[in-house]
């Protein structure tokens, strides 16, 4: 089950505390609330997960997703 802000609740706390300072970097680097930049992670991540084979290189691979995401969010282009 998820919290309000889009995170998983529950679960093992090692794994779902490394993405934070991700989410909190792209907040502050794109001047994005972290409510948003949180629920857009936690989404991209879920989605990445499910078709991933190699989960090593989710993180780097999630950020860029979002911070993509985002920048075209920014620049008024429609994001799916």
């Amino acid at each position: 089950m998820n919290s309000s802000d889009g995170t998983p609740d529950g679960g093992n706390e090692a794994e779902e505390s490394q993405p934070y300072g991700a989410i909190e970097k792209l907040s502050m680097d794109l001047g994005v609330p972290l409510e948003e930049v949180s629920r857009l992670y936690w989404s991209v991540l879920k989605r990445f997960e499910k078709d991933s084979k190699i989960r090593p290189f989710l993180p780097v691979l999630v950020r860029r997703r979002v911070a993509h995401l985002l920048e075209k969010r920014r620049n008024g282009k429609r994001v799916p």
